[in-house]
């Protein structure tokens, strides 16, 4: 399916979803022998509803930028005379020592903001997995998390086949985390009560 074709499917759905959806609930609670329960189903569509088109729209914007953005930067890199010269370089070659600058500077403020995100959610993450599963309550966070960003630099460091074979074993670990968050999904939330400590992926594990 092409990108047009999607964007057109999405908007066709979405345009249901907002005006002919509210008619086809206010009908089915209407003529349902327990209003409260078809309202309730309802309901559980629209938020299903509220948490898809987000993510929809998301989607629809982001690949276009990130696909054309990557492009031109592509053939920025590629237009070289030198295949070993970096940005930075190539940003001097191109437009001379002062407006090369810039373009580094710039360059580098895209994804400056994102390491003190990165380190901050990796940090979070193992804190958590030290104090709820494995009880060492008395990791200051200061230490770990400069061990953990210094860990995450040694290997943007490291070579090329590092970087690589870390990227790779990573990838596993991710597929069973997205396996074990669809279980729970999907087996986790048959029998929830707001009134009751629901253990989640625990509960559903046992049954």
């Amino acid at each position: 399916m092409s990108d047009g074709a999607a964007i057109g499917l999405a908007v066709v759905l979405l345009a249901i979803n907002a005006f002919i959806w509210p008619v086809v609930a206010w009908l089915l609670a209407r003529r349902a022998a327990a209003p409260l329960a078809a309202e309730h189903r309802n309901l559980i569509v629209d938020a299903g509803a509220g948490g898809f088109w987000p993510l929809v729209i998301g989607t629809l914007l982001v690949f276009p930028m990130t696909f054309l953005a990557h492009r031109a930067l592509a053939r920025f890199v590629v237009s070289g005379d030198d295949p070993e010269t970096d940005i930075t370089e190539l940003s001097r070659e191109k437009f001379g020592e002062g407006k090369g600058l810039l373009v580094t500077a710039l360059y580098a403020l895209c994804f400056l903001p994102i390491l003190p995100i990165y380190g901050v959610a990796v940090t979070n993450s193992v804190s958590s997995l030290l104090e709820n599963q494995l009880g060492w309550t008395g990791v200051p966070r200061w230490l770990l998390s400069l061990v953990l960003v210094g860990l995450l630099m040694s290997v943007v460091v490291a070579s090329q086949k590092v970087m690589l074979w870390v990227a790779q074993v990573v990838v596993y670990p991710l597929i069973v985390m997205l396996a074990m968050a669809v279980f729970a999904m999907l087996f986790g939330t048959r029998r929830t009560s707001a009134a009751e400590h629901n253990r989640g992926l625990v509960l559903a594990a046992r049954r």
